[in-house]
């Protein structure tokens, strides 16, 4: 272990002097093949990530960074970040095609500048993918889960690829399927191919939607793995129907609005209005900060909002993705401040 100039956290790369039996499958990032985790929290924080490194043979694709009370308030963690990350990548033997640096939820409170963070780190190690993966289950009930946060940082180094409408993506899953087996060939029985979508006819004349991702897993309309197995399909084949991705983007809304109208929030069509004029105001009137009034709304309004807004820009995947994190982080620290002063 060592001490990184101003800042009492330790980074270290090598040693743990606990073990507990942990049978678990691997971490999601940690499956990632080239990579390298950096860990920034607690030391209690990260022990259970830890032990279940050491039994899934993963150690030496993590590092941590621990913060200390004294980090935390006085904010000396920030400005040694970019150095624990340096010397993380200088003690590897190869440099990991992609680095991902683990916040925990501690930051969603201090507000790390993760765009100027990364920047200097992409310009210093410009062969490296950084990204930062935020771990805050503080905020596991509300929005997207923190799963599904940590997939959606880990495809964001990923260059998008061409559209295409008559195939299905299996998102999330790291186990490929073989491209013989039966799901498949009963899909493509209906032309419906890796990385595309389908309706399913219920019995009772509704449908239910899912899309499929490139390795051959079924997902519903809340992007969870969906309880279908290739004899279900098998027996339902009848009642599949391939259909387009606007169409399952269109599902995915309106099952949204109905639960959000059943819990009496506003809609995306009420949102969309709100989105327009936030991004005006965030983008022309900054300084001005007419666009914190949409702290008032609950996160995963403000996510929706966010994720309107970043529909509409151009420049692909990354740019939308720095830009939903710039203003997300802006819009969390705007929340703080009225619930403070509320109080």
């Amino acid at each position: 272990m060592r001490q990184q100039g101003r800042c009492r956290g330790r980074v270290m790369t090598s040693d743990l002097s606990f073990f507990i039996p942990y049978h678990g499958r691997a971490k999601v990032s940690l499956c990632v093949p080239e990579c390298f985790n950096l860990y920034v929290c607690p030391p209690s924080c990260v022990r259970r990530v830890s032990i279940r490194a050491l039994r899934n043979g993963t150690r030496e694709a993590m590092g941590f960074l621990f913060l200390t009370e004294a980090d935390v308030a006085t904010g000396a963690y920030e400005e040694c970040l970019v150095d624990a990350v340096v010397d993380a990548l200088s003690s590897l033997p190869q440099a990991p095609r992609a680095f991902f640096i683990h916040l925990n939820c501690i930051d969603d409170f201090l507000g790390t500048d993760e765009d100027a963070a990364l920047s200097a780190l992409r310009a210093r190690f410009p062969g490296v993918g950084f990204a930062v993966v935020h771990m805050n289950p503080i905020a596991a009930d509300r929005g997207l889960s923190t799963g599904l946060r940590i997939h959606d940082r880990l495809y964001s180094l990923l260059e998008p690829a061409g559209r295409t409408d008559d195939a299905v993506n299996l998102v999330g899953n790291f186990v490929g399927l073989e491209a013989d087996c039966d799901l498949l060939q009963f899909l493509r029985s209906k032309n419906i191919l890796p990385n595309g979508y389908f309706s399913l006819e219920e019995p009772d004349g509704t449908y239910t939607f899912y899309s499929v991702s490139r390795s051959g897993v079924l997902y519903t309309l809340d992007l969870e793995p969906a309880a279908l197995s290739a004899d279900d399909v098998w027996e339902k084949l009848d009642r599949i129907q391939k259909i387009s991705r606007e169409v399952f983007e269109q599902a995915q809304e309106s099952l949204w609005d109905a639960r959000r109208l059943a819990r009496g929030l506003p809609t995306s069509r009420e949102l969309k209005p709100v989105a327009e004029q936030f991004y005006k105001d965030y983008t022309q009137h900054y300084a001005e900060g007419r666009w914190k009034t949409v702290a008032r709304y609950d996160e995963e309004t403000i996510r929706h909002i966010l994720n309107i807004v970043c529909s509409n820009l151009q420049g692909g995947g990354k740019n939308q993705q720095a830009a939903w994190d710039r203003m997300f982080r802006d819009l969390v620290q705007a929340k703080v401040f009225r619930t403070q002063r509320d109080i």
